[in-house]
Formats: structure tokens, C-alpha cells, sequence
């Protein structure tokens, strides 16, 4: 896990020695034959020689992963000196529930007993980004709440709504 960012990910990659990273954004990196594939055609490719040596089709490989209910990313804008107050908030009200695991290497993903949701603040634009994801859809709009919850004094109940 590291945080967002094309130069990012590739250096975490080094240090780690991983074979494979990629970003929701669908940027793969590939560090098993050469180092810094980052490209659609590659990346199809490679899939294709699994699916080959594996002799079976991509429904069958995709049954292999567990069933997720995911987000989309969600992109608030607020003002560029609010962006920190608005993750830190949400970071202190984590802190004081005993359910919640933090990770805070790019922001604060959340994780819950019935999902987990990330915020951390855009590092091109002045926005927050918000992104949930669970094993029900019940989980997925509970960890949704949890967050929405605590950004309700930085934006418009409009705005929160957007994401629900």
C-alpha cells in the first residue's frame, strides 16, 4: 500500500520489490520484466498470456476474487488550506472508535467490521477524495454514513448528498 501518485507508487515498487501496483485510476505498473509499464496495451497483453497459460477464459479468472461492492471516487471540492483540516477531522473521530482501524500513509482509510472508505486530499486539485467499498451493499452504504457523518460542518448537505 502506498499513496497515490505515478512517481509514488513506482518508487514504493523499488523499495519493495513488488512484482505488480496499480492505481484505481487503472494505471498498472509492471516490475517483473522491466521496470515502468504503465500502458494499457502492455498491461492487456499480459492478461491475455495469463488466460493462455491458465486455458481458461476471463469469467473463470474473475470468479477467483471474492465478490466486492465498490464506489466510485467521489471528488469534493473545497477550499486548498481546508483540504488537511478536513482528513484530520475525520482522522480524530476514527481514533476514538474502537471498530475502526486506521492506515494513514495517504490520508485515512478507515476500515470497519463491514467495509472501509478512504479520504485524502487531492495532490493536483483543491478537493477531497472519498472512496468505500464492502462485501454488501447494506456495508457499502453504512461506511459511506460513518464518513458523510463527519463531514457534515465542512460541506452542504447538497454536496453529501452527492456522494450517498
Amino acid at each position: 500500500m502506498a499513496p497515490s501518485g505515478h512517481s509514488i507508487i513506482k518508487t514504493y515498487m523499488k523499495r519493495h520489490s513488488a512484482l505488480l501496483g496499480g492505481e484505481l485510476s487503472c494505471h498498472f505498473f509492471f516490475n517483473d520484466r522491466y521496470f515502468g509499464y504503465d500502458d494499457g496495451i502492455y498491461a492487456m497483453l499480459r492478461l491475455f498470456e495469463i488466460l493462455i497459460a491458465n486455458a481458461s477464459s476471463l469469467q473463470q479468472e474473475l470468479e477467483l476474487f471474492p465478490q466486492k461492492y465498490s464506489s466510485p471516487e467521489y471528488r469534493l471540492r473545497c477550499n486548498e488550506e481546508e483540504k488537511a483540516e478536513i482528513v484530520q477531522a475525520v482522522k480524530q473521530s476514527f481514533e476514538q472508535r474502537l471498530d475502526v482501524t486506521s492506515i494513514t500513509i495517504d490520508g485515512i482509510r478507515g476500515k470497519m467490521p463491514y467495509g472501509w472508505g478512504i479520504i485524502r486530499a487531492s495532490n493536483t486539485n483543491s478537493e477531497i477524495c472519498l472512496r468505500f467499498e464492502s462485501d454488501t451493499p447494506h456495508g457499502l452504504q453504512t461506511v459511506k454514513e460513518d464518513f458523510l457523518k463527519v463531514l457534515q460542518p465542512f460541506f452542504s448537505p447538497a454536496v453529501l448528498e452527492s456522494v450517498r
